[in-house]
């Protein structure tokens, strides 16, 4: 055992929870299938609200053959998409590509093992093997260092990574609201632009662009320091803005070979 910060200890994951590997009925059998238990696979991971469906389910036969994990079990994808987590919202089974974890709850709370692990997916992913498909052995992973605070400050980290990520969902709903509203007003406006109700005239991009310009297909080799020299990814462009909260740089020599072709000016579209 090691101690972190103040009273805070380091633990191999294997001293804190019970691990359990997932694995999958025969799909030759049918009656296996079709039931009320979800059969969770990688595809059901990634989001912080608790899984209580899934697009497979398992009927009590099934779920007889199947390692069947209760409610708040911390689940981690170990063979391919490594280190996507997801927690459980109901008692469920997984497939073998996933290892749950019980949580022992004196000791560490689910939630605050969901959200540990869920920052610890570059650390999950290093320590995979690079086969065909990308594999972290159970042994490796139940070795793994785990941070543990006291139930107290679990509760409250809890509590403030929760209220974030309702803030966050909140702000993504006002997101989607907005775009759909940019839809329907300009639907209002100019009509449908496939059935063209209006019978306005159409021209082809071409007729109305003083150019069309394609990138250069392939990445510009960017910079660890900031420049004068953006480069924009098809990660900044989003819900009709080009955002650059997260954007790359490059050399002024890079961005006079990238933009040879047309220099972008403000106005244009970008597509």
């Amino acid at each position: 055992m090691s101690r972190g910060r103040g009273t805070w200890e380091t633990r191999r994951l294997a001293e804190l929870a019970a691990i359990v590997t997932g694995t999958t009925p025969k799909t030759s059998c049918p009656e296996y299938y079709g039931g009320e238990i979800p059969f969770v696979g990688p595809s059901e991971l990634g989001d912080t609200r608790p899984i209580e469906r899934a697009a497979k389910t398992l009927s009590s036969v099934g779920a007889a053959r199947a390692r069947l994990v209760p409610a708040d079990s911390v689940l981690v994808c170990c063979i391919g998409s490594i280190g996507k987590t997801g927690i459980a919202g109901c008692r469920l089974a997984t497939n073998q590509q996933i290892s749950a974890l019980i949580f022992d709850p004196e000791r560490v709370l689910p939630r605050y093992g969901f959200y540990s692990l869920r920052s610890l997916e570059g650390l999950l992913r290093a320590q995979g093997k690079s086969t065909t498909v990308s594999l972290l052995p159970k042994s490796r992973f139940q070795e793994l260092p785990f941070l543990i605070p006291p139930l107290s400050e679990q509760h409250r980290i809890t509590e403030l990574i929760d209220r974030a990520d309702a803030i966050r969902r909140k702000r993504a709903q006002a997101v989607a609201l907005a775009d759909e509203l940019l839809r329907s007003t300009a639907l209002e406006l100019f009509g449908d632009p496939v059935t063209n109700p209006r019978g306005w005239p159409t021209r082809t991009l071409e007729e109305l662009c003083e150019r069309i310009v394609d990138c250069v297909n392939k990445t510009a080799p960017t910079v660890d320091c900031v420049t004068p020299y953006k480069m924009i990814r098809t990660t900044n462009v989003r819900s009709g803005q080009v955002r650059l909260d997260d954007v790359k740089y490059v050399t002024q020599q890079t961005f006079a070979l990238w933009s040879r072709r047309c220099a972008p000016q403000p106005g244009d579209v970008v597509l």
